[in-house]
């Protein structure tokens, strides 16, 4: 090989080292939040990561419908619950006139001869150091003055004020339908934790969290130190989402935030990128997830539905939960008056 040729190697792998650095540019900046004291707390050891934007917004196609499928399923399930709700808040023995009707409103309906349960609140002196502080059955056996009874127990007998004197009859019918009011409560409790559990998972489908799973791999990543700074080597010229996501305890509550800020930057160059308040939310901003002021007042939608069923309304509650969680998906469904929620909002800003 001549000399000539041993000269220019080094000069080609020079020019290749510069052309190589040339088409790469550096993204820099801060993660800081600024708070209402107008403090700015800079955010260390928070993952910058530089993902392709055609990737990421592939990845949030993918990942918006599987979230409309999964909440169609579970608002289904979440329908059925509610009708279910519904139906059993109709059933006659939770009529309210039945709830005042039990065993510690005793109504003193009872003739002599009849055999009588005694009630008493807390104790009954029967003389003789006789008493009785439970439920306790007899027979009347006569009607005294100033509302009095003469009751007979067995071996013993004792005078007692009418209103605390129930048939045996009426007794045993109206502890059939405490039991049974009993019965539809414990239900209604358990339909009201399946719902609530549904709830949730549907929430999880909507919220930010649930986009800043399992994304695409980096191209480049920075975590950021004390200062908050990060700096990342990507290819010039080529668009890229900064994504990130940091939390910070404030109080008894931690606050969650999220970045996902689209930029470029060209090859030998740099660009400043900072992540603050002003670029936060990244999906929610995107129309995918909802944001925390949306989530909030949709949460209240599904809340107040609970009370709308327990009163035997009965609605179209699968296509209500998923316009309320996809407010750009509307159906026909209406959002009843009855909820008193602010619909101009929910469905202008996610």
């Amino acid at each position: 090989m001549s000399r000539d040729r041993l000269f220019l190697l080094p000069l080609l792998a020079v020019l290749f080292v510069l052309g190589a650095c040339q088409s790469e540019g550096k993204l820099t900046g801060e993660v800081f939040i600024v708070t209402e004291g107008r403090e700015n707390i800079e955010m260390g050891l928070v993952d910058v990561k530089a993902i392709p934007a055609d990737s990421v917004e592939n990845y949030l196609q993918r990942r918006y419908s599987r979230a409309q499928k999964e909440v169609k399923v579970r608002a289904s399930e979440a329908e059925t619950l509610l009708d279910s709700l519904a139906k059993l808040s109709k059933n006659s023995l939770l009529v309210p006139s039945y709830e005042a009707y039990t065993l510690d409103t005793p109504q003193g309906r009872a003739d002599v001869g009849d055999r009588v349960v005694v009630m008493p609140i807390g104790e009954i002196e029967l003389g003789r150091g006789r008493k009785i502080t439970s439920n306790t059955t007899g027979k009347l056996t006569s009607k005294l003055e100033y509302g009095f009874y003469e009751v007979d127990f067995g071996g013993f007998s004792g005078q007692v004020k009418k209103d605390r004197i129930i048939s045996f009859s009426d007794f045993y019918e109206i502890k059939q339908r405490r039991e049974g009011i009993e019965e539809k409560k414990e239900k209604i409790k358990e339909i009201e934790k399946i719902f609530g559990d549904e709830l949730r998972k549907i929430e999880r489908y909507v919220s930010r969290s649930y986009y800043y799973r399992d994304m695409p791999s980096p191209s480049s990543s920075s975590e950021t130190g004390s200062d908050g700074k990060y700096e990342l080597t990507v290819e010039g010229g080529v668009p890229y989402y900064l994504v990130a996501r940091a939390s910070r305890s404030v109080g008894d509550e931690e606050e969650q935030y999220y970045w996902m800020v689209k930029t470029t930057v060209e090859g030998g160059e740099e660009k400043e990128v900072n992540l603050t308040n002003a670029n936060l939310g990244g999906v929610a901003a995107k129309k995918y997830a909802l944001s925390e002021r949306t989530l909030s007042t949709v949460r209240g939608i599904w809340e107040l539905s609970i009370g709308l069923a327990k009163e035997g309304e009965e609605l179209e509650w699968e296509k209500l939960i998923y316009r309320t969680a996809f407010p750009d998906d509307t159906t026909d469904a209406p959002i009843p008056d009855d909820l008193e929620v602010p619909k101009e909002k929910l469905l202008s800003d996610r």
